[in-house]
């Protein structure tokens, strides 16, 4: 071999080359098993309940053709929410459940009730009719309700029937109502019971408070703020959204959960995180126009929506995800990050040993390193399905690290450079982890430590000359080779086959 050091370069590089093969196959594990993961929260999630969509509730107003919605001209939402991973799970696998109980105080502006009411049976007069008044007079608010009509029958009755109003209710829509425990409505000093409704008046189902005996209070004729104070309980999976109708809408949550997720179509104003929970609150009046229009454009037509879903995509969303940043999966998706850099420092290490100790690692001693280093990972993936993520890595690396410092203690000839060896090993599992832990600062944390591991295989190699220990290895390989017998001495060779020859 003329270039012992450039040929264990390649066997090195060859052996990190099956090293990301391995890699990819322990990935592609991972993926696996993730995705069985979710098959079973699907499946417990159809089972029991899903994520919530809450829906801010609105007025509706039935009369013999048409019916008609009115909006709340303000709307807020405390909701007290209690996570839990125990309620819900199938064998090693627990779904992220919540316990809210929602607390929605609404005012409704009846202003000009009575001359939208009357109008109904010609929606094109009443806006030219109400539009002709002077704004202040609360003409306004008769304007916006007479645009929220829908019908619902045929138009086969007297002008005086239709414009009758037989029923007013307020109506909470949830996407799963599995998970609903209906409460009350209180209006004043009185209450008014939650009832589920599916009578194909709305292309939903949907949770009712009948208000008709409001009726009789001639509202028409007494125009007023309508103040509702709505309790319900709610019982979901993963997430919860509300979807703002209205104007002037504000949302609270508080939660005993500390990791959770914000996202949809506005964030919160002001959120407060502590390792005891969080509390967050939404200020999001702007967007509920285009759920209006959204929502209003299914009533009038059914068949835009046959199959209607809050889950569909027609809303802008205040959300909330219950998540795991320290989820198993991530976490291990993550650290094979630093898999590569790990089998390159300990490869590194052997060569080093190699080449200032003058030691002989033999290409399969460092193919059982790398296959150790492949081991730990499956390991950590297998023990985190049981025991909590730190556990796991703590009793997967201590196992390699022994293993490592055990194997290395032969091939390195002595138990000093052994333990040296498995004292690096164990702490690049720490930094890992540390790095691994500190979502905030990971990226910057891992480019320091790659500088200062880059920076320290500098100093240590920086009296080598690489070109002269090439030279001294191919001199060596020379010198270990038999000289070439010439003169006497291959006389007596031949004379006595049985005599050895000596430099």
């Amino acid at each position: 071999m003329k270039d012992s050091v450039m040929t264990k370069i390649v066997i090195i590089a060859a052996l990190c080359f099956l090293f990301v093969i391995g890699l990819g196959m322990i990935s592609m594990l991972i993926s696996e098993r993730k995705y069985y993961h979710k098959s079973v929260m699907d499946d417990i999630k159809e089972t029991h309940v899903r994520e919530q969509y809450v829906m801010t509730p609105f007025l509706l107003l039935q009369n013999q053709n048409n019916n008609q919605v009115l909006f709340a001209d303000s709307s807020n939402i405390d909701m007290l929410t209690s996570v839990s991973q125990d309620e819900y799970h199938r064998g090693i696998y627990h779904a992220i459940s919540y316990n809210g109980q929602f607390t929605m105080t609404q005012n409704f502006n009846l202003k000009g009730f009575d001359k939208a009411t009357k109008l109904l049976s010609n929606t094109s007069q009443a806006v030219k009719e109400v539009s002709n008044q002077n704004p202040t007079d609360g003409t306004q608010t008769a304007i916006r309700s007479n645009e929220h009509l829908f019908e619902t029958k045929s138009n086969t009755q007297t002008k005086e029937n239709k414009n009758t109003i037989k029923k007013l209710s307020l109506v909470i829509v949830v996407s799963d109502l599995r998970g609903v425990q209906p409460n009350e409505v209180i209006i004043g000093e009185k209450t008014y019971p939650v009832k589920f409704v599916n009578d194909g008046k709305l292309p939903f189902a949907y949770l009712e408070a009948d208000l008709s005996e409001l009726l009789a209070q001639n509202l028409t004729q007494n125009p007023k703020l309508l103040t509702t104070e709505l309790k319900l309980s709610v019982t979901g999976i993963d997430s919860v959204h509300t979807i703002p109708l209205g104007d002037n809408f504000t949302a609270s949550l508080k939660s005993n959960w500390n990791e959770p997720k914000f996202f949809g179509g506005a964030l919160p104003v002001q959120k407060n995180l502590t390792n005891q929970g969080f509390d967050a609150s939404w200020q999001a009046g702007f967007i509920a126009q285009k759920n209006e229009n959204s929502l209003l454009s299914c009533l009038k037509d059914n068949e835009k929506c046959p199959d209607f879903e809050l889950e569909q995509n027609n809303y802008e969303l205040l959300s909330t995800s219950f998540v795991q940043t320290t989820d198993t999966y991530i976490q291990t998706e993550r650290i094979i990050k630093y898999a590569l850099l790990l089998v390159l420092i300990l490869f590194g290490t052997f060569f080093l040993f190699e080449t200032i100790k003058g030691l002989r690692i033999h290409p399969v001693q460092y193919g059982l390193v790398a296959s150790a280093l492949l081991v730990f990972y499956v390991l950590l993936l297998s023990l985190a399905e049981y025991v909590t993520f730190a556990l796991a890595y703590l009793i997967a690396a201590a196992s390699c690290v022994g293993l490592l410092g055990w194997y290395t203690s032969y091939v390195l000839s002595t138990k000093k450079r052994g333990v040296f060896f498995s004292a690096i090993v164990a702490s690049l599992y720490g930094v890992f982890y540390v790095v691994l832990s500190s979502n905030s600062f990971n990226l910057i944390l891992g480019a320091v430590f790659c500088f200062v591991l880059i920076a320290l295989v500098m100093y240590i190699t920086r009296n080598i000359n690489w070109y002269e220990l090439g030279a001294k290895d191919a001199h060596q390989n020379t010198q270990k080779q038999p000289k070439p017998i010439i003169g006497s001495a291959a006389k007596t060779m031949d004379n006595n086959p049985s005599n050895d020859v000596k430099e």
